[in-house]
């Protein structure tokens, strides 16, 4: 039986993957401890490297799925922090193989990629020129750990996620706060229409990676929709979710600073993986309107 780590349980993608894994032994690397019972959950900061290693040796890991990083919204792109979490990461990864580690899927970001191309982002093409610290050190780790893998003979994929929303999300996310402001008939600005951005589903990323993670697919893998999606369309569809349409306040004035096009070429995901999403946008912005709705509801 594979025996799972998976780090950032408890996170936005980390909680739509662990209901994937039923069937498997896994066990779950957080700092807060979930409610999900067919996990092992082990209350651990990965800051603490001895710890870390200690309990991969105990747990005799096969396969690890690493999802954690410092990520509060508004902080990540500038914080140090990113720094520290690629030693942290490494030593994460380092410490898996040596315990006899097999398969390990690592949490990469389309910030890694040239934004000025204009052009979908390809992982064999684009260049990685990030213009973040949170880019930057992603892009970091992903070199490090690359050339580690292929030193010690560890099957080692990189994801590469864009932009993405559904149940988990932090409230201040665009799709979060229009859906919201919407249902309380509350106004809500949308800024940069005319921007094109690649969205999808969190469960449809959940999905993918636990597909990533049983495949013996190496290197960077973009874990996206593929298709282009203007930012005010986007706004549109949710207007029309809602029934508030009226509500929603196009900003005039366009960001400098935001790149055009941010959108993912999937041909590899698709062909290499067999991978299809099984909600179409409206379906997937239906689903979450009426979880937000429920939850509100109960609240």
């Amino acid at each position: 039986m594979k025996r799972i780590v998976i780090t950032g349980g408890t996170g936005f993608v980390g909680r739509n993957v662990l209901p994937l894994l039923a069937g498997s032994e896994v066990h779950v690397f957080d700092k807060n401890q979930g409610d999900l019972k067919s996990v092992i959950w082990h209350a651990v900061d990965l800051s603490d490297v001895e710890k870390t290693k200690m309990l991969l040796r105990e747990i005799q890991p096969t396969h690890l799925l690493h999802l954690a990083w410092f990520v509060p919204p508004n902080e990540f792109w500038t914080s140090t922090e990113n720094v520290a979490w690629v030693y942290r990461s490494f030593e994460l990864l380092k410490s898996f193989a040596e315990t006899g580690g097999k398969r390990a899927v690592l949490i990469g970001s389309c910030a890694e990629y040239d934004w000025t191309s204009g052009d979908y982002c390809d992982e064999n093409k684009t260049p990685l020129r990030p213009s973040t610290l949170y880019g930057a050190a992603k892009r970091s780790l992903f070199e490090l750990a690359t050339i580690y893998a292929a030193n010690v003979g560890l099957s080692l994929c990189w994801a590469r996620l864009f932009f993405m929303f559904g149940a988990g999300e932090p409230e201040t996310k665009f799709v979060a706060y229009l859906i919201k402001s919407l249902l309380k008939g509350e106004k809500a600005v949308c800024q940069n229409a005319g921007l094109v951005r690649d969205y999808l589903y969190i469960k449809e990323v959940a999905g993918a990676l636990t597909i990533l993670l049983e495949k013996d697919i190496s290197g960077a893998i973009n874990v996206a929709s593929g298709e282009p999606l203007r930012i005010g369309d986007l706004a549109e569809t949710i207007g029309k979710i809602t029934g508030r349409p009226d509500k929603i306040e196009f900003a005039k004035k366009v960001s400098a600073s935001e790149p055009t096009f941010v959108v993912a070429n999937t041909k590899r995901l698709v062909e290499e993986t067999g991978w299809k999403p099984k909600h179409s946008l409206e379906t997937a912005l239906r689903e979450y309107t009426k979880q937000i709705e429920t939850a509100d509801k109960h609240n």
